[in-house]
């Protein structure tokens, strides 16, 4: 059994509390992880982004410099419990860019401004180097959901794509507004009835993106997790694909979210 890669820092660390997802990218032959991390002096309100290396992908250092990103309030909403119920900077996603060389992260967030169960974006940093970083812009636009979680990106067909999940709860009185009709022109849309990964947990949807202009669309191919005819796997959660896939087919974390009491006597339930 190999070693946890990384647990909580020492009393007083900004991530003493806990660490949570974050993602791995190699290069010059070292391994680079950006995590989550919360602090017990902020009560896990706020959270942080810090950096890890290793040369093996078994022993990590934490960087002398964490935490290496906190949310830029000028284009990011900082805590407000009176608006959501932390500060929401969290689950980093790594990718090389071969355009400018460069290194980019995509982070749960949320924006500063709007109605405050729409507020859910995916945000955007960037370095040269993995170590020095820059908050941009979020890459997506604030409205449909509270939050938007485990961003990923991944190249389907010649585009780029970020899949995140979103659970029932987070869509937004905007997005349930559209009703029957549908959402508007460049909003997401539900997947195909029947198959969707939602009801009763979380939905995992996708965005299709040239960064310029964002199409947001339900993943094709989804006859393979038709929910009904599965008996425990109802909701999906942070659905993760392989950096190198060409298709649509992500692997999916479930869990069923009825009798959590009984989890652990039931097998096949996670």
């Amino acid at each position: 059994m190999l070693p946890d890669a990384l647990r909580p820092g020492p009393p007083g660390a900004w991530d003493d509390l806990a660490t949570w997802t974050g993602s791995v990218i190699e290069h010059d032959g070292r391994w680079y992880m950006l995590y989550t991390g919360i602090s017990r002096a902020d009560d896990g309100l706020i959270q942080r982004i810090g950096l890890a290396v290793s040369e093996d992908l078994v022993t990590w250092h934490k960087h002398p410099a964490n935490p290496v990103l906190e949310a830029d309030g000028r284009w990011y909403e900082l805590l407000d419990l009176t608006r959501w119920r932390d500060q929401s900077w969290r689950d980093p996603w790594l990718y090389h860019s071969p355009g400018d060389g460069a290194f980019h992260a995509l982070i749960t967030a949320r924006a500063p401004t709007g109605a405050a169960d729409g507020r859910g974006v995916v945000g955007h940093a960037r370095s040269t180097d993995l170590m020095r970083w820059h908050v941009l812009p979020p890459v997506t636009a604030p409205g449909e959901f509270a939050q938007v979680e485990v961003p990923q990106l991944v190249q389907i067909d010649g585009h780029r794509n970020i899949l995140f999940s979103a659970h029932a709860e987070d869509h937004s009185r905007q997005r349930l507004a559209f009703g029957s009709m549908g959402p508007p022109r460049h909003s997401l849309r539900p997947w195909a009835r029947g198959k969707a990964l939602i009801s009763r947990g979380i939905q995992s949807v996708a965005i299709r993106t040239r960064w310029t202009r964002i199409d947001l669309y339900g993943i094709r191919n989804t006859t393979e997790y038709n929910v009904k005819s599965t008996r425990w796997l109802r909701p999906f959660i942070a659905p993760i694909s392989p950096r190198d896939a060409t298709s649509a087919q992500p692997i999916l974390w479930s869990q069923s979210w009825v009798n959590r009491d009984s989890m652990l006597n039931e097998p096949g339930r996670g």
